[in-house]
């Protein structure tokens, strides 16, 4: 595929945002925008006609174990998330996994992704979201790898674990248990 590419790994899905990965699209039409996963659109199929440009490929579902070699493809990796009730619940592992990857990440201004901003680039418009990719694109160092790749290792199931069993414990002996 032409390079850069610019990707969403993950289900496709009503929430995504089609009409900002149109604008993606066409804002860097000599990108490659893949979106990798299983379609999962269970009222709205238009979303899938309005992505349908040459430089937009949906690589269908691939086995969870290939999912790193596809994130790591990209140069860009997207959250394009619409803004509403569904995904101001939802907490994505694809941040993580992005993050992880090392590579630059580009997000809607969901609830999920407040406090990140110092690391990935959190866009309140469909313009900001196009500029931040552009910034991504050029501007990529080692440095911003390390911070992301540390975040990513903040926030494994093990560390989570264990912090919901220090909550619990607090909360019991709080109680008097």
């Amino acid at each position: 595929l032409p390079m850069p590419v610019i990707g969403y790994v993950g289900a496709i899905s009503e929430k995504l945002d089609y009409d900002l990965l149109r604008q993606v699209a066409e804002a860097y039409p000599q990108s490659s925008l893949i979106l990798g996963g299983p379609v999962d659109l269970r009222l709205d199929f238009s979303g899938l006609q309005k992505i349908s440009l040459p430089n937009v490929h949906l690589l269908g579902a691939k086995p969870v174990t290939e999912v790193p070699h596809y994130v790591h493809a990209c140069q860009v990796c997207l959250m394009p998330y619409k803004r509403n009730e569904w995904t101001a619940h939802i907490n994505p592992l694809k941040l993580y996994e992005y993050l992880a990857s090392g590579r630059p990440v580009v997000s809607t201004a969901i609830p999920a992704v407040r406090g990140y901003e110092g690391v990935i680039a959190v866009a309140d418009s469909p313009e900001s979201f196009c500029q931040q990719i552009g910034v991504a694109l050029a501007s990529e160092d080692a440095e911003a790898r390390r911070a992301r790749m540390a975040l990513a290792a903040q926030n494994t199931w093990d560390v989570r674990v264990a912090r919901i069993s220090e909550l619990v414990n607090l909360t019991l002996l709080h109680k008097g248990m």
